[in-house]
């Protein structure tokens, strides 16, 4: 099956003092085919919300972006017109391609009803009347089982809860039944049973439509229950791109390692230890380019090759890893039970 959403070579920088670019995401690539959940995961300033906003065209003017390949639902954006890719991404975004952000109540409008805005959706993809807009808003909001939901389309966003407003932000995303769907961070400011239930409605919609998802997240639990496969990425580039049941099975790169460590282990009882924490941090815009490979000022396993040159992507059961060591470590089994 072809991949609906490919990306390779993708590059995003940003101007940094005088006319010097700072490297964002360097040389990312990866594939998603229909029905898939492709999971990004990596500390905060990895390139992880960069790459997302890259796909749907909503850098900010500033930024500097490009890729040798980005093709959407058999369009390769790549190739497109410059003068032209701004029409192209006005009709791809929310069309062939929609996000669900982080935080709803800053993704909605506050003074706009919730029928309003997803009406709107609607309209700005297909010629119909707001009347009957408005009846797809209802149909929509009642697909992600927001209860009461006429009542709901006169309301305002911040008339609704929380786990609500997250329903109503992916009844926009679903509005004009997208081939890709990119979920960045979709939970994070639910608490934890809200968050259950928003992503198993994700997982629900995914299957009826064959949705290709692209899940950006911390949560490394998450990840090991819904992802069929993991792109790990550290200062800009991916680091590991392996199927989940492989990476969680026998994690190949030292980075992968050590974010799968600092996750509290199930069934701790008494005393909780002191979680394994990764010393140092992620190298800011203007600190890369450095020789050698970006993690080994952090790495526990470096050696002396590893601050010489960038290591290449060495090819592993179930997907690439950026890692001298790489297959030595894929070959040390880890218990599932470990990761949750």
């Amino acid at each position: 099956m072809d991949p609906v959403l490919d990306v390779d070579g993708l590059f995003v920088s940003f101007p940094g003092h005088g006319r010097t670019l700072l490297p964002a995401v360097e040389d990312l690539g990866f594939a998603v085919r229909p029905g898939e959940t492709l999971a990004i995961v990596g500390e905060s300033g990895c390139g992880k919300s960069a790459t997302a906003l890259a796909l749907l065209g909503l850098l900010p003017r500033h930024a500097v972006a490009s890729a040798r390949r980005l093709r959407i639902a058999g369009t390769d954006l790549a190739e497109a017109d410059p003068q032209a890719c701004r029409e192209i991404w006005r009709r791809h975004r929310g069309g062939r391609i929609a996000m669900i952000f982080q935080e709803p109540l800053t993704s909605l409008n506050p003074v706009l009803t919730i029928g309003e805005q997803v009406a709107e959706a609607v309209r700005a993809h297909e010629a119909v009347s707001w009347r009957a807009a408005r009846g797809r808003a209802f149909d929509l909001l009642r697909r992600v089982r927001i209860p009461q939901a006429e009542q709901r389309l006169d309301a305002y966003p911040h008339q609704l809860s929380g786990g609500m407003r997250q329903r109503v932000v992916i009844a926009m995303a679903l509005a004009c039944r997208p081939a890709v769907l990119v979920a960045d961070e979709p939970t994070t400011a639910l608490d934890v049973t809200v968050q259950a239930r928003v992503l198993d409605l994700i997982a629900e919609i995914q299957e009826e439509t064959r949705t290709a998802l692209v899940l950006i997240t911390h949560d490394l639990g998450v990840v090991a229950d819904r992802a069929d496969r993991v792109l790990v990425m550290y200062a800009g580039r991916a680091v590991e791109s392996r199927a989940a049941s492989a990476l969680f099975a026998a994690p190949a790169h030292p980075y992968t390692r050590a974010l799968l460590a600092a996750r509290p282990r199930p069934g701790w009882t008494g005393a909780r230890p002191r979680l394994p924490e990764i010393p140092g941090r992620v190298p800011g815009l203007g600190e890369r380019g450095a020789a050698g490979c970006p993690f080994a000022p952090r790495c526990a396993a470096v050696l002396p090759a590893c601050r010489i040159g960038r290591p290449d992507l060495i090819v592993l059961d179930g997907g690439t890893a950026a890692c001298l060591r790489a297959g030595e470590f894929a070959a040390q089994e880890t218990p599932r039970a470990a990761f949750g």
